[in-house]
């Protein structure tokens, strides 16, 4: 394995275990339910999750049809029904225009290259895929609790990426991306009694997800036309016109054509 791909595997283990404490779980419980809410009416069978560890899977323990869930750490022989796979999520084990569902946990605030694991999800989708991109919010309190502190430990060490930059990428890459839906609108506080006061915040979501401040945000789009770069041969980038040489090495003479006027 390269050795440039070890900070990700580091950092997502790492996020991996704040999602454990109380307020990663509150926060995990708002993901699952929005991404939820957004796929359901997608149809195809053909579903890949890119997360953390299997045990934080954002839409396997409640949707039969995903098929896979790639990790690039954890114990994959807990679930064995969602088949997870050991992966890095820039180098995908399928082919082109393979899948119907591709949902990014976090996967592009974690990597040294978001650009290239976006091309990789673009890749493996069929074109009218759909791809979920879920990510840490900066226009929020916990993006202004991420400038102000330091961002040595997670969840603050991450990318926290914006979402129309991500739109923007998406759109490159030929994605009909619909409006970023944001949620969790409580200050990051590890207190479970003051993150319990501060449930009435959260009627904010109920604006459609429109409201920018959301600890995080969830992005939707449909893959348009297939993301496969056509090369023509190079038999095909020859010229049409191939000049052969006489037998007798002699150039040909060809009669000019003579004015009728002379």
């Amino acid at each position: 394995m390269p050795t440039n791909t070890a900070p990700d595997i580091r950092t997502q283990q790492q996020l991996a275990d704040w999602f454990m404490t109380p307020l990663g779980q509150a926060m995990l419980t708002q993901q699952q339910a929005l991404v939820e809410a957004c796929i359901q009416g997608s149809f195809g069978a053909r579903q890949l999750e890119c997360g953390l560890v299997p045990q934080l899977s954002l839409v396997g323990h409640h949707n039969s049809w995903l098929q896979w869930q790639a990790v690039t750490t954890g114990d994959c022989t807990r679930d064995p029904v969602h088949s997870p796979l050991l992966c890095l999520h820039q180098e995908l084990p399928f082919q082109d225009d393979d899948l119907d569902l591709v949902v990014l946990h976090h996967s592009l605030d974690l990597s040294h290259c978001p650009h290239r694991v976006l091309r990789e999800a673009a890749r493996v989708l069929r074109p009218g895929g759909q791809l979920l991109l879920v990510g840490f919010n900066p226009w929020s309190l916990w993006g202004l609790r991420r400038t102000l502190g330091r961002a040595r430990t997670m969840p603050w060490s991450a990318g926290f990426l914006r979402a129309h930059r991500l739109t923007d990428w998406m759109r490159v890459l030929d994605f009909a991306v619909d409006r970023p839906r944001y949620q969790f609108f409580r200050p990051p506080t590890q207190n479970p009694r003051l993150l319990s006061r501060l449930a009435f915040m959260e009627p904010l979501s109920d604006h459609g997800g429109a409201l920018p401040w959301g600890a995080f945000y969830v992005l939707c789009g449909e893959k348009r036309q297939s993301a496969t770069l056509r090369l023509k041969r190079e038999w095909q980038q020859r010229s049409k016109v191939v000049a052969m040489p006489l037998a007798n090495g002699q150039a040909s003479r060809y009669r000019q054509p003579q004015d009728r006027n002379q």
